[in-house]
């Protein structure tokens, strides 16, 4: 208990696998089921991973490979049923990785979607674009690539929720100064339909670093919180920008905002609400009070079955008792000589001194049973009383996660209020 009591309070207090990127065209969709740290949660998680590195027309990006391998590992490593793809070579298999994608996000489903690759604005419309595409004019972008919308749509049709939407692909223009393509920088806001939170690795019509490590500095930061337990999607997203912002300027002397747009407001975290450590405590804690249970039972049926027994020897007792009684006068009448009354006597009394030793044999099992009894309700009362303090300890959460959240939103109407500019004060002129 002092250790759930430790865990409770630093929680309390904490509050206020890819291929090598020389993939074929004729590459498979490979799917993996991971085991979840935490026990498993009963709606259905599935999440698609993209990185596109290997582009033939386009800058290469070396580190879409690692971006999108090591979120698929973090994502199956909380329980996501995770497709992982890398090099995605035509417009075609991307759209059927798409489309495979949301068929298995059944409805009521969560869903996880991320891409690490070329992304290029266009008309308004954000596309994803495969690593041989061939983009010679800007008519080519929506023939060789797959429009954001079309995903946003699929997911829409198979109304899976949350649907979550991670874009790391708001990089440079990848046509360089060819005068030819006019497209914007980065990639275009766009409102997403109801259930779905959008995030790009920096604001619209911005570009965002590669940073000069393993993974982009937007996926850095992503990867650093992802798989944390029991902390609310928005506020990880919020998080995740923070850290962005601030190593973006200490680093490189830049400005890089993470984007995201979100018409999702129910109460989610990607790693799970609860934790782990808690949720095996509570797996234990019902094991143990299924395991008394059934020695309860067990032990009642037994005091159950030494009571009919002591029932049915004390009548043969009396029985018995009253058998010598009839002997013994027999006896007395008969006088000692007679050899059978004296022998059905002798038995009769060893019968008995059997029986009496059988029924205290018995009744000292059935106290030693109820001691055992009162002992195992006494282990029963402590396992429900940990669970009742676990259970309030998550309504004390829920409650500061409520009160936080007001207070957020009260923060930010107070700065919206300053941010508002004032009307100059009207001076009315005494005469």
């Amino acid at each position: 208990m002092r250790a759930i009591r430790a865990t409770l309070l630093v929680l309390c207090c904490a509050l206020v696998s890819f291929a090598s990127p020389a993939v074929s065209q004729e590459r498979a969709i490979k799917t993996a089921t991971a085991v979840p740290l935490e026990v498993a949660p009963t709606r259905k998680r599935v999440a698609l991973v993209i990185g596109n590195t290997a582009y033939r027309s386009l800058v290469p990006l070396p580190n879409a490979i690692n971006d999108a391998n090591d979120v698929c590992a973090a994502l199956k490593n909380i329980g996501f049923k995770t497709t992982c793809l890398a090099d995605v070579t035509t417009r075609r298999q991307l759209r059927e990785a798409i489309q495979a994608f949301a068929t298995d996000a059944a409805a009521g489903a969560e869903t996880f979607f991320f891409y690490a690759g070329h992304g290029i604005q266009s008309s308004g419309e954000n596309y994803l674009i495969p690593t041989e595409a061939q983009i010679l004019t800007e008519a080519d972008i929506d023939f060789e690539g797959v429009g954001v919308g079309y995903l946003l749509q699929s997911l829409e049709q198979a109304r899976s929720y949350p649907n979550v939407i991670i874009l790391d692909a708001c990089r440079d223009n990848p046509f360089g100064r060819n005068a030819r393509f006019r497209v914007e920088k980065g990639l275009a806001r766009i409102d997403p339909p109801v259930g779905t939170v959008l995030a790009y690795a920096t604001a619209p019509n911005k570009t965002a670093l590669d940073g000069t490590g393993r993974n982009g500095l937007f996926t850095k930061h992503l990867l650093s919180r992802m798989t944390d337990f029991g902390i609310q999607l928005d506020e990880m997203l919020r998080q995740v920008a923070k850290g962005v912002e601030d190593e973006a300027r200490s680093a490189y002397r830049v400005e890089q905002v993470p984007y995201r747009s979100s018409s999702y407001s129910g109460s989610y975290c990607l790693a799970g609400c609860d934790d782990p450590k808690l949720q095996d405590r509570v797996k234990e804690i019902e094991a143990q009070r299924n395991e008394l249970n059934r020695k309860l039972e067990q032990v009642s049926a037994e005091n159950a079955r030494l009571k009919s027994q002591a029932q049915s020897g004390a009548d043969e007792i009396n029985r018995l008792e009253q058998h010598i009684a009839r002997l013994t006068a027999d006896e007395t009448a008969k006088g000692a000589s007679n050899t059978n009354v004296r022998q059905e006597l002798e038995r009769a009394r060893s019968e008995l001194a059997a029986m009496k030793f059988e029924q205290t044999r018995r009744d000292t099992i059935e106290r030693e049973n109820q001691k055992r009894m009162a002992e195992l309700e006494g282990l029963r009362a402590e396992l429900q009383r940990q669970a009742a303090e676990i259970d309030e300890y998550r309504r004390k959460i829920h409650e500061l996660e409520i009160s936080r959240e007001r207070s957020r939103g009260l923060d930010d109407s107070t700065r919206q209020q300053k941010n508002t500019p004032q009307k100059p004060a009207v001076i009315v002129p005494s005469f």
